[in-house]
């Protein structure tokens, strides 16, 4: 909030009030119930955690960009990484291993 926004604001309330900060920051464009729903139908089968973002958004009605979506589930901690592929060790590695 700049200065005249402040100013303006501070005038215009009421002698003794305190101002709100409910026109502060950017909207919010999902809710929490959406995030949710979007998540959990990412992770409701095998089939649907193949799926790219935009089209688990598809699957539930929801328009979005992928940079957005790929926010939502990486502020609830998923991520798209492939995990590496590691050998079994043989028994022959693992005397290796701890000799």
């Amino acid at each position: 909030m700049g200065s005249l926004h402040r100013h303006i604001h501070y005038t215009s309330s009421a002698p003794g009030s305190t101002p709100t900060n409910d026109s502060r920051g950017c909207k919010m464009v999902f809710t929490p119930s959406i995030k949710y729903l979007l998540i959990k139908t990412a992770t409701a089968s095998a089939y649907n955690c193949y799926l790219l973002l935009s089209e688990v958004a598809k699957l539930i009605g929801v328009k979005a960009s992928d940079h957005t979506l790929g926010c939502i589930f990486h502020s609830q901690g998923y991520n798209c990484h492939v995990p590496k592929v590691k050998p079994f060790l043989s028994a022959a590695a693992k005397q290796k291993w701890l000799d």
